[in-house]
């Protein structure tokens, strides 16, 4: 969610070398936006003590 509306899903896979995290957009994201996913990605990579690798799909 981004102010306050929907803007895409994620799914979590686990896997042998870490945690896959893929990304469905319903649009396009500001810079920023994008920044704050990859931020997230890396708070929940350290959350689960795991690497986590993102894919924009």
């Amino acid at each position: 969610m981004v102010g306050g509306r929907v803007r895409g899903a994620w799914r979590r896979k686990v896997e042998r070398a870490g945690v896959g995290v893929e990304i469905r957009l319903l649009g396009r994201l500001e810079p920023a936006e994008a920044a704050a996913v990859e931020e997230a990605g890396q708070r929940l990579g350290r959350f689960l003590e795991s690497p986590v690798e993102l894919a924009w799909l």
